[in-house]
């Protein structure tokens, strides 16, 4: 769950608010201020992260970056989105000037996991803006239905289920795994 802090905040005013320790997104130019998640989120997003770093270490392929890693999506828009986990592709990592601030544009995979606090309109907002500004993939986990949809547009995406093997397709070629290292034996909720 998010709540609008304040509004029309430029970007300068974001960075030194992320500085002071404020923890959230911009969102067309409005703060965002989001709660800490619980331990099953960070639980289920943990073990994502480590699955694609094991295979980002074996394939030199790029990063794994996890939550609070901000993304300055659009070029002319005050909209820095914070994925739980995402991937930068080395191609991407070769742009960077300065890794002490955000990245000024898109990961190539970036993946939500949706907490009970978030309301389908925070989730479907993220979802566009990922789309909008050009990343590839976009990972929507959903623990309460165990599943993975994986969005390549607003109109091609297919979810996949626990007894499923979830895949990176053109952005992590040769990248598989099933949905049961991500949600099995997990603690009770």
């Amino acid at each position: 769950m998010s709540a609008v802090v304040e509004q029309s905040v430029t970007l300068e005013e974001f960075y030194e608010k992320a500085a002071e320790g404020f923890r959230g997104e911009l969102v067309r130019g409005e703060l965002k201020e989001t709660m800490p998640t619980s331990i099953l989120h960070g639980i289920i997003a943990g073990r994502i992260a480590g699955l694609l770093a094991f295979f980002l270490m074996q394939n030199r392929l790029g990063e794994v970056l996890t939550a609070e890693t901000g993304f300055k999506l659009f070029v002319n828009e005050r909209t820095v989105r914070v994925p739980d986990v995402a991937f930068l592709s080395n191609e991407k990592l070769a742009q960077i000037e300065d890794f002490s601030k955000f990245f000024n544009g898109t990961p190539d995979l970036a993946v939500e996991v949706i907490s009970p606090s978030e309301s389908y309109d925070e989730v479907q907002g993220k979802l566009e803006d990922y789309l909008a500004a050009g990343v590839k993939m976009v990972w929507i986990v959903r623990p309460k239905q165990k599943s993975v949809t994986v969005y390549n547009s607003l109109f091609d995406f297919k979810t996949f289920y626990e007894d499923e093997e979830l895949n990176g397709g053109g952005v992590l070629p040769d990248f598989k795994c099933s949905l049961q290292d991500i949600f099995g034996n997990l603690p009770k909720e």
